[in-house]
């Protein structure tokens, strides 16, 4: 397995910042990032859930782990086979995984938050931040 941007492990989380434009390729799929760093689950329609930004040519299933600080698990979101591309300028982000900062229909609290994308033993890592 090759860690792309961190990695998450046993009661640790190990970070490094994805820089604006950065795009980590090995193997055909390529981690692009968010759609926005900072999410606002109020229901107006802007920032209420964060889409993750991919090209996926080997047409692979994988998935999005969403942590909380302390490592806990709170939600996995597939990635689907036939989920070639997702660029984040579609309206609405159309396709592409997303979280709308809900854990079993319920909110979370405002905070940091740990995403980690798995693909083709491909790990992507990063962090959101959830304004209520």
């Amino acid at each position: 397995m090759r860690v792309l941007v961190g990695a998450v492990l046993p009661s640790v989380i190990l970070l490094t910042a994805l820089s604006a434009g950065a795009v980590m390729r090995v193997r055909g799929f390529s981690f692009n990032g968010v759609s926005n760093r900072f999410i606002t689950p109020n229901g107006d329609g802007r920032n209420d859930n964060v889409a993750f930004s991919f090209s996926n040519p080997s047409d692979s299933a994988g998935t999005v782990k969403i942590y909380d600080l302390r490592g806990r698990l709170l939600t996995t979101i597939s990635i689907n086979p036939g989920s070639i591309s997702c660029p984040t300028n579609l309206p609405g982000n159309v396709g592409c995984p997303s979280w709308d900062a809900r854990v079993d229909g319920q909110v979370v609290s405002s905070g940091m938050y740990i995403y980690v994308i798995s693909v083709e033993g491909v790990v992507a890592s990063g962090a959101v931040v959830v304004i209520r």
